[in-house]
């Protein structure tokens, strides 16, 4: 179980879409730090002096070793006799292991993987989990109790993962997510999302049953490149801005603060400005894409 005094946690792996600056800084004065580069350095000279991969293998190994002595042979004399080198290059040496160590910045799609971890640990050997119950599973983590059901909506949609009605046991015609699609979208090969029996030991079988229904819609061959379908309409207080900076505005009266992203109910896809005007997107921009990269900004308000 989880520390909630912890500052970090290990499941479920929810992104923290800014800079993470504390946790750099806190990377940047950590004391084993020096040790790690020392390690990586170690193993970068092992693997160097083995020649692994080398065509001659053989004769490159002989070399280096032999390089290697005649370098020491040269240099130890020296070293020994002036202490002001040997602080030298012991001093070079743990700028070396320092500069060995430093962290790498996480990508964009490392994080939407941890994310997508996380949910998958969420559902367990069940066939899928409702969208309701995964929203509080996840906002009862103190690593994600930041993000409200609008963000983690929008998180969904920036992951790429379908939701669709579906049946979990006993209680059914909820919005949810299938297991099968969490596992396409972490494995490089394509993946059978068919449902299959599944003996989780409830005592009641759950059992994922696609429904027709008009708000969202069932995955398929190119769930990836199609609009995803939020449940209800989401409001934005200030600006919904296009990949080149811009701001989206209403073609008839010009307003581009507070646009509504209609649900399926008002017309999936559309746009509506306060004044009550309806539109659609700038094609070929989807409108749920740029909601969802406006989670990575945390000047967004969303109203409803």
């Amino acid at each position: 179980m989880a520390d909630p005094e912890a500052d970090t946690l290990e499941l479920p792996p929810v992104p923290d879409w800014g800079r993470g600056r504390p946790r750099w800084a806190a990377q940047r004065i950590h004391p084993r730090r020096i040790g790690i580069g020392h390690r990586k350095l170690i193993s970068q000279f092992r693997d160097w002096t083995r020649a692994e991969g080398h065509p001659a293998a053989g004769r490159a190994k002989g070399a280096r070793l032999g390089g290697l002595a005649l370098a020491a042979l040269t240099t130890w004399r020296p070293l020994v006799e002036d202490p002001r080198l040997l602080a030298l290059a012991g001093g070079s040496y743990l700028v070396a292991a320092w500069r060995a160590s430093r962290p790498t910045p996480v990508t964009e799609e490392e994080l939407q993987r941890r994310f997508l971890l996380g949910v998958q640990e969420l559902i367990g050997d069940r066939p899928g989990i409702h969208v309701r119950e995964l929203y509080d599973r996840l906002q009862a983590q103190p690593a994600a109790a930041h993000l409200d059901d609008t963000r983690l909506r929008a998180l969904l949609v920036r992951c790429g993962v379908p939701t669709q009605q579906m049946r979990l046991g006993d209680v059914g015609g909820r919005i949810g997510i299938k297991a099968a699609d969490v596992a396409a979208l972490l494995s490089p090969a394509p993946v059978d999302t068919s449902s299959g029996p599944v003996d989780a030991g409830q005592h009641l079988p759950e059992e994922v049953v696609d429904q027709p229904e008009t708000g969202c819609r069932p995955p398929s061959a190119h769930s990836q490149k199609e609009p995803f379908m939020p449940d209800h309409d989401i409001t934005v207080r200030g600006h919904i801005t296009l990949p080149d900076g811009s701001a989206v505005a209403c073609p008839d009266c010009g307003t581009d603060k507070e646009l509504t992203v209609y649900g399926p109910d008002g017309g999936a896809g559309h746009l509506m400005c306060p004044s009550g005007h309806h539109f659609p997107p700038p094609a070929p921009i989807d409108p749920y894409r740029l909601l969802a990269s406006a989670v990575a900004d945390p000047r967004t308000e969303f109203l409803s």
